[in-house]
């Protein structure tokens, strides 16, 4: 008898859980019962002109054979609430697995030893490809290292190899027992700081929703290894931006453990890249004024937020909008930071360069992000916002103030920015992840911070196609927005 694969062991599963036989998934998919044997002894598999349609029905049939505690099991497993979804959930998981037992039956690699396989090279393309193991569909546990020059890929490929432990994700979730660990070159080899930087910060944004931590490490340069603890690993040595040579995967406990083992032995703090805070802390802890009372900020604004919170409009926000019993705590620090943040404002020569989509979307939404809680601003109190901001640009010569019409990178035009606060002391990320916490990335290495200095100053350069410098200009557009504010209140 054939070693059963992955696809045949998770079909056995589902059927033994619904209590389906073999000639009852026969007649669902009208298909002799011996196919049926053969896919669950693991002899072969659906074959690819028909899987697709194959897979739907045992979804289907699955689903509609459950009896309650068997739903209940699988809901909880697949983490839905409905039969629709759990039908999608079991059919993405058959996909995976099937796609999985299929990639490695059509492979040209060789098999080193068991559960093992080499390839003397595989294009990028081909080792993501392969880097999609059915184990990272696990959301409610799932540890994963990896080693990999990333910034040394081409642009494209890095997108497909960060989305991989992201496939099944819904962005309204979190997952804070997905730990993924990934440790990166940034001192061997040439660096592209505007792309790596906006790269960086797309990473965080999606790691927000897991337990991400980024660390750095020259051992990186040239090697791509990624292992999922208790499952498999893959490594493989970057001969050029588009190709792995000696590509090695396995799934044998002692070749993939010392494989994690090597890779988490790098992930030291002294080599942590962002350390996650949260602005509760930040407030508390008086990071938050240590950063405004440090030299040479630097403000990327992404969102509105409470940085230019008029005094008038503070107090109401403070008034109207406890976020939660324990905000009472900090309101005394708070008033601070707006006193400080005013001051600031009006007599400092920091440089601000806000995305024009900032003023559009608050004019719109009146979504502001307060202290990391979000509030909803009234068409008067949008109104008070810009107006504030308008008189601190004409106001204050020395305030250094830009406007950037577009996102900078192509790759990530239609992603929504995020806040960055740069300093000579502390510097930080706020990435928009919709949800207001877990967002809130804090520079942890001198080497990431040299990157994000690079970054900036190169923004602030950027063409006149990509920016309006003039403060009068920017200003006037602000201004039409006032006035589209009057009239939206006028109807409110």
């Amino acid at each position: 008898m054939d070693e059963k694969n992955r696809f045949s062991l998770l079909l056995e599963r589902l059927m033994a859980t619904a209590n389906v036989k073999n000639i009852v998934l026969a007649n669902a998919l009208q298909y002799d019962v011996s196919y049926i044997s053969k896919w669950l002894n693991g002899r072969s598999i659906p074959s690819k002109k028909g899987a697709e349609q194959i897979l739907s029905d045992i979804s289907y049939c699955i689903v509609n054979e459950l009896d309650d505690e068997g739903r209940e099991n699988l809901y909880q497993e697949y983490e839905v609430d409905n039969p629709e979804d759990l039908q999608q959930a079991i059919y993405d998981n058959l996909e995976v697995e099937y796609d999985y037992v299929s990639g490695l039956k059509n492979s040209i690699g060789s098999y080193v030893a068991p559960q093992t396989s080499y390839f003397s090279s595989l294009s990028l393309a081909e080792f993501i490809s392969r880097m999609q193991h059915p184990a990272l569909r696990k959301v409610k546990s799932l540890d994963v290292v990896a080693t990999m020059d990333i910034l040394s890929v081409s642009r494209e490929y890095r997108l497909m190899m960060m989305q991989i432990d992201h496939r099944y994700m819904k962005k309204e979730w979190d997952f804070p027992k997905v730990h993924f660990s990934m440790i990166i070159n940034l001192e061997v080899g040439e660096r592209d700081c505007f792309h790596d930087c906006i790269f960086l910060m797309n990473v965080l944004t999606n790691g927000s929703y897991i337990d991400l931590q980024l660390y750095e490490s020259s051992r990186a340069y040239g090697k791509i290894v990624f292992a999922a603890k208790d499952a498999y690993a893959i490594s493989g040595m970057l001969f050029d931006p588009d190709t792995c040579v000696a590509v090695m995967i396995s799934e044998k406990e002692d070749i993939r453990d010392a494989l994690y083992r090597k890779a988490q032995s790098l992930c030291s703090r002294e080599n942590l890249l962002f350390q996650r805070v949260k602005m509760r802390d930040m407030i508390t802890g008086d990071k938050y004024i240590q950063a405004l009372m440090s030299q040479n900020i630097r403000l990327l604004i992404g969102r509105a937020s409470e940085y230019f919170v008029p005094p008038e409009l503070f107090e109401e926000l403070l008034e109207n909008n406890p976020p939660d019993d324990e905000w009472a705590l900090v309101i005394p620090q708070v008033r601070k930071i707006n006193q400080l943040m005013q001051r600031l404002f009006e007599k400092s020569d920091m440089q601000i360069m806000i995305y024009e989509s900032v003023f559009f979307n608050f004019s719109i939404s009146g979504e502001l992000d307060f202290f990391n809680y979000k509030v909803i601003l009234s068409a008067e109190q949008r109104l008070k916002y810009l107006t504030y901001m308008v008189k601190l640009f004409e106001n204050n010569p020395n305030l250094s103030v830009k406007m950037a019409l577009r996102n900078f990178a192509t790759d990530y035009r239609y992603r929504i920015n995020p806040c960055v606060f740069l300093s000579d002391r502390i510097s930080y990320i706020r990435v928009e992840n919709r949800k207001y916490h877990n967002n809130i990335m804090m520079f942890n290495h001198t080497s990431v911070k040299k990157m994000f200095d690079q970054f900036y100053a190169q923004i602030w350069e950027a063409d006149e196609d990509q920016l309006i410098s003039d403060r009068t200009q920017i200003c006037k557009s602000m201004n039409h927005l006032i006035k589209s504010l009057k009239i939206l209140g006028e109807v409110e």
